[in-house]
Formats: structure tokens, sequence, C-alpha cells
């Protein structure tokens, strides 16, 4: 009998063995004319990763998300041969809202609880929403193009539920 592995499961595993082999390097920056020409020109102004530029872009991808709390990032590890980048995050009392089947959804989204007094409850009153608070890891996931720049493509947080990430396109300035 043969066993597939998802070229998703493939690719994770390669990063993760690629990166944990690899200093850090929060300031990739190509030098000198052995560079490649798909390397970014001089004038452009994101060129290297910073924690506080990755940090930024992380707020403004989670903006919709978040209730309260902060995210920080504790290190960026740069995968040159992949044109990509995992950023560790902390997430510090970072308030998220959940579905009563814990799916994400906006924090403008969050009702509080209601009341029918019928008999037989709604599904929205025996799975209520609910507010999580977080205070843990989670990483970021970079992607680096030919002309330079560098784009936030999702961050990812887990706390025994299937929901925690975003995904979007936050480019890093």
């Amino acid at each position: 009998m043969r066993t597939y592995i998802p070229l998703g499961i493939i690719f994770v595993g390669l990063l993760l063995a690629v990166g944990c082999n690899k200093p850090q390097n929060t300031g990739y920056t190509p030098s000198g004319p052995s560079s490649s020409s798909a390397s970014a020109p001089a004038s452009t102004p994101n060129q290297g990763l910073t924690n506080s530029k990755v940090e930024t872009a992380v707020a403004d991808l989670l903006s919709d998300w978040r209730i309260g709390g902060s995210v920080s990032v504790r290190g960026i590890q740069e995968i040159p041969q992949h044109n990509a980048a995992v950023a560790d995050l902390q997430f510090n009392n970072f308030e998220f809202a959940v579905t009563g089947m814990d799916e994400l959804i906006r924090a403008r989204d969050l009702k509080p609880p209601q009341k029918s007094g019928k008999l037989i409850p709604s599904p929205d009153e025996m799975f209520p929403q609910k507010k999580i608070t977080y205070s843990k890891l989670g990483k970021a996931t970079l992607t680096k193009y030919n002309d330079g720049r560098w784009v936030l493509k999702s961050v990812n947080w887990h706390d025994g539920l299937a929901c925690c990430g975003v995904k979007g396109n936050v480019e890093i300035r």
C-alpha cells in the first residue's frame, strides 16, 4: 500500500529543515557585483526586513481581527533560496473572536450573547460567539519579489482551534 504526502506538507518540511540550519538574518541585502540579476535595485526603500517593519505589517493584517492585546516579532529568519522569510511572533493578551464552532470572525462581527427565552434555544444560543485571549507564540510568512519588495502573506497562531490564521498581502515598508 502506498502512502502519499501532500506537497504542502513537503514544502513546509523543507522550509523548516532549511530554516533550522541557517543563522538568523534580519537584514538580508544582496552584495556587490556577484548578486543575481533578480536582486532588488539599490533604490528600493524596503530591501531589508526588520522586526519593527514586520510588526507594523502584522498589526495591519490583524487589525480587522484583533479586539485587544499586541503581537511582537521575536526574530526573522530569511530563506533566500525560496525568496521567503518566517518571523517568530509573540502574542501578548491577544484577543480575537470565534464563532460557536471555533471559526475566526472579524472583531466588528462579535455580538453579545442573546437569550430568546424560548424552550428550545437557537443554534446561536447553544453555540455562542466568544472572545479568546491568546498569549503564546505564532508565525508570520513573508515572500520576497524580484523587485526587492517583501510582502506579508499570512499570520498563524494556534490555541487548540482550527481557526487561527489570517492570509493577506501586506507590503513591508
